[in-house]
């Protein structure tokens, strides 16, 4: 169905296990007047990585839950719209160790067999990213990404293949290749350029556990920040993400923020060079392909490598991996580290194809800077939901209209009243500007001036 305006309801940090049945059914109670288009939990769902703390959320989301035989029971009864409502990601309660009973919470590697997220949701299949129309042409998308890092306590820390998924999704999107099902973005019967417009023009939201960014008042904390924030600011940057959705702090925040304060005069400069080439489709950054030793391939087999890629573009990455392999191991389980030292390096072979980089850069980096210093995007915190013994519980609806308008209204838990009460003086509006597209503005008349296109 499609609507004027979409409803986010954010929530984070439940910790089953350490839960308030009286503020959990509170929130249920709340969730279900607001009725969102979107329900996004943004991770510690758990206390301790424990199986049926994980069950009991699922159970709570598709059915109903009571707290014993004789209780009322409660839940969102989303039934089976839940794989098309829910974006939902573990944090680091829901990675921990402790069903080892170690005295020291570790969080455990991604893809752990312990990691009992993955037993409970992933074998639901839950998508990774939702398309959801608007009326006005602004859809939503929203992805969804990991950021514990293994063998910290607290720590956050985005994966290389995450960060690759990112872009290789918002690439396809941004060409008109991006499929669920099927169907370009999940939606039959769309055509090709359609797609692409809908994709460039929608409003783009990224979700993880750790935030990426405090306001200062809150300090430096070292031991809960994410390890690689650089690297993810630049990967969202590059790919003109609207806004941030995180928990972890277990305090509420939200605020606007504008991206020249987070990426630096040089980043600015690979950011320039990075949109010339992913805007204009020429080809995928390169990647050094590594052996199982961490070696760097032969030359020649990377040279051949870059090349066959950069003329399949349009094929399912899938089937790349498949084909291209060496020794045995496909190049996506060697393609990790080497190649990603910054986010924006590119080795582009062809003389002329980097020459012609290099001038439109040049032409379109003073726009570039322009735009970073008025582009804002809306970074939001939320707070813990229903953990007992906590000074603030709460959660946040983002409606999301015309115009690419946004409105931020925080819910906070009142003891007094037992029930989740819209703090009315805090609730605020944003209005974001159009998704960057410098090759459909002046500097494309500057582009044709430089005889760039002959």
């Amino acid at each position: 169905m499609v609507k004027e305006t979409m409803t986010i309801a954010h929530f984070s940090d439940l910790h089953v296990g350490s839960h308030s049945w009286g503020i959990w059914e509170s929130l249920t109670r709340r969730l279900l007047d607001v009725n969102p288009d979107l329900f996004v939990i943004s991770g510690d769902i758990s206390e301790c990585n424990e199986e049926h703390a994980l069950q009991f959320v699922l159970n709570w989301m598709k059915d109903a839950i009571s707290e014993d035989d004789t209780s009322q029971a409660f839940g969102l009864r989303l039934g089976e719209s839940f794989f098309e409502r829910v974006i939902i990601i573990p944090g680091n309660h829901d990675y921990y160790n402790l069903n080892k009973n170690n005295r020291i919470p570790v969080q455990l590697p991604k893809g752990d067999k312990e990691v009992n997220f993955y037993k409970v949701f992933r074998k639901h299949e839950l998508p990774r990213w939702h398309f959801v129309e608007n009326i006005d042409g602004s859809s939503i998308y929203i992805i969804a990404v990991e950021s514990p890092a293994e063998m910290t306590i607290a720590n956050g820390y985005v994966s290389k293949e995450d960060l690759e998924l990112i872009r290789k999704w918002t690439d396809q999107g941004r060409h008109g290749n991006l499929k669920r099902n099927g169907h370009l973005l999940g939606i039959a019967g769309l055509k090709e350029e359609e797609a692409t417009n809908r994709f460039n023009q929608s409003f783009k939201i990224l979700v993880l556990h750790h935030y990426l960014h405090l306001p200062r008042a809150c300090g430096e904390q070292p031991m809960m920040s994410v390890q690689n924030a650089h690297e993810v600011w630049g990967q969202i940057a590059s790919d003109d993400f609207d806004m941030i959705l995180s928990g972890h702090e277990h305090h509420d925040f939200f605020g606007s923020l504008k991206y020249q304060e987070v990426l630096d005069h040089r980043a600015t400069r690979r950011f320039s060079r990075m949109y010339c080439i992913r805007q204009l489709g020429l080809r995928h950054p390169p990647v050094y392909h590594i052996d199982e030793n961490n070696k760097l391939l032969p030359k020649y087999v990377r040279i051949a490598i870059n090349y066959f890629k950069s003329k399949a573009d349009k094929i399912d990455d899938v089937y790349g991996t498949t084909i291209y392999r060496w020794r045995g191991i496909s190049l996506a389980e060697r393609s990790i580290r080497k190649g990603f030292k910054e986010f924006l390096k590119v080795d582009l072979k062809d003389n002329m194809i980097k020459n012609v980089i290099s001038k439109i850069s040049e032409i379109v980096l003073p726009e570039i800077r322009s735009v970073l210093k008025r582009r804002h995007f809306i970074n939001s915190i939320a707070a813990t939901a229903t953990r007992a013994n906590e000074p603030e519980n709460g959660f946040y609806v983002y409606k999301i209209g015309k115009n690419r308008k946004v409105e931020c209204s925080p819910y906070c838990y009142s003891y007094e009243k037992n029930e989740f009460m819209i703090d009315t003086d805090r609730v605020e509006s944003f209005s974001l500007s159009r998704p960057l597209d410098l090759f459909k503005t002046k500097v494309y008349n500057k582009l044709k001036e430089a005889n760039i296109f002959k």
